[in-house]
């Protein structure tokens, strides 16, 4: 399904309940939702009472009204749900934001992987400098990328960022591939930066271990997260999907 995403639209509610249409009301930090989608027209949306959120894809209606029409991922008493997610129950006040969501940007890569193109290689010349009528200058593309060092690189780093503490705030600013030498209790918490995005970061258990793995506000697991063993290596991957929800997700590195 088609939805909108837009930045910094963001209301409060005080509409209370399991129901689909939300009051909206104004936070003057913010755009509202009727300044950047029409009537009718769905989006992208998260939604946070007290510790309770949802995302899902929203309709916006007259009148400063929002239907939350159909939730994606819920997390209520903290028990993450994106199978069969439903409205959660509001009360007192809540916060409405239009925000991107991982099921927006998988469709993104599903639309991108569903595009077919077939490449072959050719023979070709790059001209330069032509006169023509006079000379031509030419360069045979074979020759001019014979090394792969002359190739362009995409979503590479030749960096690892290590990290110096244990309690770990990634900043998506810096080197996507992050790493730690673990000797003690791991904290986890959202990026700092503002930014979404993801990183990746190698835990290496040297301390004496085990270790439990402790997620701050607006982190939420994907899957059973492990304590951590001696000598043994993880892969933490910590994703920021809205202002309100960042996925973390540790795995081991077997035979590392």
């Amino acid at each position: 399904m088609d939805a909108l995403i837009k930045d910094l639209i963001r209301e409060t509610t005080l509409t209370s309940g399991a129901v689909l249409t939300l009051t909206l009301a104004q936070d003057t930090k913010y755009g509202r939702f009727a300044d950047a989608a029409s009537v009718g027209q769905a989006v992208y949306y998260a939604i946070r009472n007290g510790d309770n959120s949802e995302v899902g894809i929203g309709t916006v209606q007259a009148g400063n009204t929002f239907d939350r029409t159909s939730p994606l991922v819920t997390v209520v008493g903290g028990v993450y749900d994106d199978t069969t997610p439903v409205k959660i129950t509001l009360a007192g006040a809540s916060t409405v934001a239009l925000a991107p969501t991982a099921v927006a940007l998988n469709d993104i890569i599903s639309d991108i992987a569903g595009l077919s193109a077939v490449y072959e290689p050719i023979d070709a010349t790059i001209l330069k400098d032509a006169d023509i009528g006079v000379s031509v200058q030419g360069y045979n593309v074979g020759t001019l990328f014979a090394s792969t060092s002359d190739n362009l690189s995409v979503g590479y780093t030749t960096d690892i960022e290590t990290l110096v503490s244990d309690t770990i705030t990634p900043d998506l600013t810096t080197e996507w591939l992050k790493y730690r030498e673990v000797v003690g209790t791991v904290t986890i918490n959202e990026p700092a930066d503002g930014a979404y995005g993801g990183c990746v970061i190698l835990l290496n258990v040297t301390g004496a271990g085990p270790y439990t793995v402790t997620l701050g506000a607006g982190c939420y697991p994907v899957g059973t997260i492990p304590d951590l063993l001696t000598t043994i290596k993880y892969e933490c991957r910590v994703v920021k999907h809205t202002a309100l929800i960042t996925s973390v997700e540790i795995v081991e590195v077997v035979g590392a």
